[in-house]
């Protein structure tokens, strides 16, 4: 399975980004690059929606703790978004559904990595 990556909106306050597939130990690099280069921009909150993501492996665990902390030391918050089925499940498991929010997913507009 692929890891596709859309980021939905980008902005000094918020960037969207939603993840499709599985985040794996093959997409990881991958998902590394787009979430550095989110990380580079000026933006106070990154949103990732995982609504469309079937699998969250150990690596893509890690990647989302280091983004949250890298994140978190500049003042900046990372939320997650649709997590469902065995990906909800890995997270509460982890104890990092506290990063988690309830709410709907934005539409996605024409960026796509």
């Amino acid at each position: 399975m692929q890891l596709r990556i859309r980021i939905l909106s980008a902005h000094s306050r918020q960037t969207h980004v939603l993840l499709s597939g599985e985040l794996d130990l093959e997409t990881v690099s991958q998902f590394n690059v787009v979430l550095d280069r989110i990380a580079q921009m000026d933006t106070r909150e990154v949103v990732l929606d995982l609504s469309e993501l079937s699998y969250l492996g150990s690596v893509g665990v890690g990647v989302i703790i280091r983004i949250s902390d890298e994140l978190g030391e500049s003042g900046r918050q990372l939320v997650l978004t649709g997590a469902q089925g065995p990906v909800k499940v890995v997270l509460q498991l982890l104890g990092l559904y506290y990063l988690v929010r309830q709410t709907g997913a934005p539409h996605a507009r024409n960026m796509t990595t």
